[in-house]
């Protein structure tokens, strides 16, 4: 599964340049007074977040567990790997790069990113592509995913994609000592943001927790349900690809960074419950995927721009 047209696929991204200059103080303004002014002041940060970021790099590590229902254990998988958030017209398309897989280090791989998205290759983002389509290999379980990026609940907040949800406000927590409204949202638009590789639509819902004060989002947690193909060779009962039902539950928790003076992902919480949709011939029983992912090591480095598409 991938984002369509590489939308909302947003990676790691930071404020260029550093640590904010001291400002003299300025009055903070009132709360949002309800859910319609609280998202658009959400989209305004998410505006100001990418228009503010540079090329960067972050490291994920990356631990899986996969457990079908017929095992007595589960198997299990570390991935390191390497995120890079590029702009690309007028969107942001993040690519993924692993590395390092169970302490074994993939060959020819370490750099590849930077070395891709500094050149000026017209074909760069077909090869972005391609180099996170042969990452997604290494993830446990029954099917191929691409779309588990940790911005990219963020990024539906954008204001040209805020028309495609509904919102509504669910209460308020106390995220690290700040007081946030927890604000639900679902995708009621088709074509969908996410769709299968054969083009069927995945909804997705789900919820943020904002900053009512200033719209800045500590919190993500992005749903779906769709079914889907088998990645494996369990065929159905006229010879096709078995599909199955694919549940998504995915949680991103946010902090400020000592170095750039803004929240970037720290830790990504995923879990995928995989059953057979239908009756198949072969083995085909049902899979949990359990993961978790922790962000480090940004840097950031001069580019040649924004990258153009033709």
């Amino acid at each position: 599964m991938r984002p369509s047209c590489w939308t909302a696929a947003a990676m790691l991204v930071i404020a260029g340049g550093g640590v904010a200059a001291q400002q003299p103080p300025a009055s903070s303004p009132a709360p949002a007074r309800n859910v319609r002014e609280l998202v658009a002041r959400a989209g305004r940060y998410v505006l100001d977040y990418g228009e503010k970021m540079s090329l960067v790099v972050g490291v994920e590590r990356y631990t899986q567990h996969a457990r079908d229902a017929s095992s007595a254990q589960p198997a299990t998988r570390t991935l390191v790997s390497e995120f890079a958030l590029a702009r690309l017209n007028d969107d942001w398309v993040g690519f993924r790069d692993v590395f390092e897989v169970d302490g074994a280090a993939v060959r020819d791989r370490q750099d590849r990113l930077v070395t891709l998205l500094l050149g000026r290759s017209s074909d760069r983002l077909l090869q972005g592509r391609q180099i996170a389509d042969e990452s997604a290999r290494y993830n446990l379980g029954p099917v191929r995913r691409n779309f588990n990026t940790p911005t990219m609940a963020l990024f539906f907040l954008q204001s040209k994609n805020q028309p495609r949800f509904r919102f509504s406000k669910d209460g308020e927590d106390t995220v690290d000592g700040t007081r946030v409204w927890r604000v639900t949202y679902r995708e009621t638009d088709r074509p969908t943001i996410v769709r299968t590789t054969t083009g069927r639509d995945a909804p997705v819902s789900g919820m943020f927790w904002i900053d009512p004060v200033d719209g800045r989002v500590v919190r993500t947690r992005l749903e779906m349900g769709t079914e889907i193909e088998r990645a494996d060779e369990t065929n159905d009962r006229d010879g096709s690809r078995a599909p199955v039902q694919m549940t998504v539950a995915i949680t991103v928790n946010y902090e400020p960074h000592a170095r750039f003076a803004m929240l970037l992902p720290s830790e990504m919480r995923e879990s995928y419950e995989v059953a057979p949709a239908r009756r198949t011939t072969g083995p085909a029983t049902s899979t949990t995927v359990t993961c978790v992912a922790t962000y480090s090591d940004f840097r950031t480095f001069e580019t040649f721009g924004r990258l153009i598409v033709r």
